[in-house]
């Protein structure tokens, strides 16, 4: 789960920082339609879309063990996503989840340079 989780928020992030401007160039019609969703979703702030991709973690996370606590089994389907990944290297990879997105939000940090309550 928490793999899945990680290339959501990767593919968001490169959206973010690397699709969004090429769309803005080359596709303007698409990007005025998309511009209009993303100012509902996250007012144009890469720390808010990382924010609330956090919170949206916590729900799957109470989601999962909602389920989990009615007798619903993840075993096979967590088993299956951790292939990926070795076995010696498991906890390596969630520990560099966190490492990552800390670093990601210290980066976000030092590129909002304007503060939330002085927006428009």
């Amino acid at each position: 789960m928490l793999v899945v989780f990680g290339l959501i928020v990767v593919a968001l992030v490169a959206y973010m920082t690397f699709v969004r401007p090429i769309l803005a160039q080359k596709y303007p019609d698409l990007f005025t339609k998309l511009d209009e969703i993303e100012k509902l979703l996250i007012q144009r702030s890469r720390t808010l879309l990382a924010s609330r991709l956090y919170w949206v973690g916590g729900f799957l996370l109470a989601f999962h063990d909602g389920l989990a606590g009615v007798g619903v089994d993840w075993t096979p389907i967590v088993d299956q996503v951790s292939q990926m990944i070795p076995t010696q290297y498991r906890s390596l990879a969630a520990a560099m989840v966190m490492v990552g997105t800390g670093l990601l939000f210290e980066w976000l940090r030092h590129k909002t340079t304007q503060s939330l309550t002085n927006k428009e």
